[in-house]
This record gives structure tokens, C-alpha cells and sequence, in this order.
């Protein structure tokens, strides 16, 4: 399977301690806002927000997996993205806490 990232950075996938792949970023894919007020806490405004049309993705291509952001996938419906899982049992720190990859994927979750 080819890996094409359009995320803004380059993408490092780790086993273990060890890097298995390095994806550099080929473009940017994005997904616009949109914002609904919503009731202030203690004042300070607050809204709720999801993501929509998405823009700088190719066609669905066979045999291409498109590594893109969270909104993105989340904005989207095809089956071909996948974005990094920066969650704790995936993410690989430095000493300082600076993200250096991930050890997984994560893809859209789909309705049972």
C-alpha cells in the first residue's frame, strides 16, 4: 500500500522504539469550520464546532491510503484516510514531551 501524507508535516510511524516509515508531507489537506455560538461558562464564549468540505485531497486512487488530520477524516466519508494516532498508546515522545511519531493509525469510525 502506498502512504501519501498531506498533512503539513512529515508523518514518522515507529515499532516499538524502532522507525519503520517516514512520510513526507506531498501537500495540505484541510477541512473548513463551522462554528455555532453556545452558552458562555463563567463567561467565556464557547461554541460548538464541526468540520466540513474538505479541499486539497486527490481522487480516491486503488492501492493509496492518504494520511491526513484529524478534521479531515472526520470530515470525510472515504474509506482511503487514515490520520496519526497521537493518543497515549500510540504516541512516541522525547524527554521533553515533544511528539517524534506514532506507533498506529487511526481510521474513521464507521456505524455498526
Amino acid at each position: 500500500m502506498e502512504l501519501k501524507n498531506f498533512t503539513p508535516h512529515e508523518v514518522t510511524v515507529f515499532s516499538g522504539e524502532e522507525v519503520i516509515e517516514r512520510v513526507q508531507s506531498i501537500g495540505v489537506a484541510r477541512a473548513s469550520e463551522v462554528c455555532v455560538e453556545s452558552e458562555a461558562i463563567n463567561g467565556i464564549p464557547t461554541v460548538a464546532k464541526r468540520y466540513d468540505a474538505v479541499v486539497g485531497l486527490p481522487e480516491p486512487c486503488e492501492g493509496v491510503i492518504c494520511i491526513v488530520s484529524l478534521p479531515v477524516l472526520q470530515a470525510s466519508d472515504r474509506s482511503d484516510l487514515v490520520c496519526p494516532d497521537t493518543g497515549p498508546d500510540s504516541v512516541v515522545r522525547d524527554k521533553d514531551g515533544k511528539i517524534l511519531g506514532v506507533r498506529r493509525f487511526q481510521r474513521r469510525q464507521v456505524a455498526e
